[in-house]
């Protein structure tokens, strides 16, 4: 985190944002791209080694993670901020 705040740290701070959002929004994002929306080679790779050809669900699964997700850290961001 040191290196992103030296270099976005002066910017985000005169635009009023927090270490903490900062922080938040990066673990947000990590999370919603790993999950979807759409398949990745990750979810490939999982169904491959569950031996699995219900993509469909893998989509449904991981749109649910992200709507989770994203509300989830909506409330962290309220709370931390």
């Amino acid at each position: 985190m040191t290196f992103t705040h030296k270099i976005f740290g002066p910017m985000l701070m005169a635009a009023g944002v927090p270490p903490q959002g900062t922080t938040a929004v990066l673990l947000a994002s990590s999370q919603v791209d790993w999950f979807g929306p759409f398949p990745s080679s990750d979810m490939f790779g999982q169904m491959g080694l569950a031996q699995s050809t219900h993509l469909k669900y893998m989509l449904y699964n991981g749109w649910a993670i992200v709507v989770a997700n994203i509300i989830l850290f909506a409330l962290l961001f309220q709370i931390l901020v």
